[in-house]
C-alpha cells in the first residue's frame, strides 16, 4: 500500500474529545505524511494541543469557516501534495489502531473517489444516540458506481465528513467542496464524484466512535438546516428521490427500540420524531420565511447573511 495521505481537521474548541482525537493519531499502523489542522479560532486550548502535536495548522476565524470551503482549501495548505485526503471531525476518536488503514486501502480500487467509515456510539452513549449511529452506520460495507446506470436511490447520496477520504484527483474533477452550503457538503460531492463517474463506498471495518446527545431544541435546528440543504440542492439531488418514507421507518423503529427503556424514553422519541419532521418541512420552504426567523431556528445561524 503505496498511497500517500494527509489527515485534515477543522477545529473550534475542539475540548477533551479533540485531545483524545490527538492521542490516538500516532497509534494508527498507518501513518499520513501530514496532520493538517484547520482551526478557526479556538480558545479553550485546542490550538496549542494542536502546536505541541506537531500539526501543521492554519489559523482562522469563526466568521470564515465553511463546511465546504474551508475543507477544500486545507487541501491547498498541504506542504506537498498526496493523493488521497482524510478527513475527520474534532470529536471523531478512532475506535481501532486500523482505522486508517482499512480506509485508504479501498483506494487501490483506481475509480474510488471517496469512502466514508462507520461511526459507533460513544461511550456512555444515552440509548436514542446509539440507536441512531447503530441504524444509520451498519456493520456491511457498500459500494456505490452509477457507470451505465440510469436509476438513482436516495441511500446513496449518504456520505459524512466527520470520518472520510477522499482522492484529491476526483476533488479536483468536481472543483472540490461546494462553499454555499448550510451543511452537507459531504453529500454533495458524493453525488457529484458519482455524477463524473467515480465510485464510492461506506467501508464499515474502519470506525471512529463519533455521536452526539442532541436536545430537542438541537434536533429541531439541525433537522431544519437539513431540509434548507436539501431544498437548495434540489436539482442535483432531485433525480435521487426523497428521505420521507426511511424518515417515517426510521421514527416507527425508534419508538419500538425505546419502549423497553421506559414511557418517558418512549414519549421523548415521539416528541423527538416529530419536531424533526416539523423542522425539515420548514426547512423545505424556507424560502417563503423571514431570514430573522431563519437565523433563530438554524443551528448554523452564521449562514444567514
Amino acid at each position: 500500500m503505496n498511497t500517500s495521505f494527509a489527515v485534515i481537521i477543522p477545529v473550534y474548541n475542539g475540548g477533551e474529545l479533540y485531545k483524545q482525537l490527538l492521542a490516538s493519531l500516532p497509534k494508527q499502523t498507518l501513518q499520513p505524511s501530514c496532520v493538517l489542522v484547520m482551526d478557526s479560532g479556538s480558545t479553550d486550548g485546542s490550538l496549542e494541543a494542536s502546536e505541541a502535536f506537531g500539526a501543521t495548522v492554519v489559523r482562522g476565524t469563526t466568521s470564515e469557516f465553511n463546511h465546504g470551503g474551508t475543507r477544500w482549501r486545507a487541501v491547498k495548505h498541504l506542504p506537498k501534495p498526496v493523493e488521497v485526503v482524510l478527513y475527520l471531525t474534532q470529536d471523531a476518536v478512532p475506535a481501532h489502531d486500523e482505522a486508517f488503514e482499512r480506509m485508504i486501502a479501498r483506494f487501490d480500487e483506481p475509480r474510488l473517489g471517496g469512502c466514508f467509515g462507520r461511526q459507533l456510539p460513544r461511550m456512555g452513549a444515552a440509548p436514542a444516540e446509539a440507536f441512531a449511529r447503530n441504524v444509520n452506520y451498519s456493520d456491511s460495507s457498500y459500494r456505490v458506481d452509477y457507470r451505465g446506470k440510469s436509476a438513482r436511490n436516495f441511500r446513496d447520496t449518504l456520505f459524512s465528513n466527520s470520518f472520510s477520504a477522499y482522492r484529491v484527483a476526483a476533488l479536483e474533477d468536481i472543483n472540490g467542496f461546494p462553499e454555499d452550503v448550510i451543511l452537507g457538503e459531504d453529500v454533495l460531492a458524493n453525488v457529484a464524484m458519482l455524477e463524473k463517474g467515480w465510485i464510492t463506498e461506506y467501508v464499515a471495518d474502519a470506525m471512529v466512535r463519533h455521536s452526539h446527545d442532541y436536545t430537542l431544541r438541537e434536533e429541531f435546528r439541525r433537522y431544519f438546516d437539513i431540509g434548507v440543504m436539501h431544498r437548495r440542492a434540489q436539482d442535483i439531488l432531485g433525480s435521487y428521490g426523497r428521505p420521507t418514507g426511511k424518515g417515517k421507518e426510521y421514527a416507527l423503529a425508534e419508538i419500538k427500540h425505546m419502549q423497553p427503556h421506559g414511557l418517558m424514553e418512549a414519549a421523548r422519541s415521539v416528541l423527538r420524531s416529530g419536531a424533526k419532521l416539523v423542522a425539515y418541512k420548514l426547512g423545505l420552504m424556507e424560502h417563503k420565511l423571514p431570514l430573522s426567523f431563519k437565523r433563530r431556528i438554524s443551528m448554523h445561524h452564521r449562514f444567514w447573511k
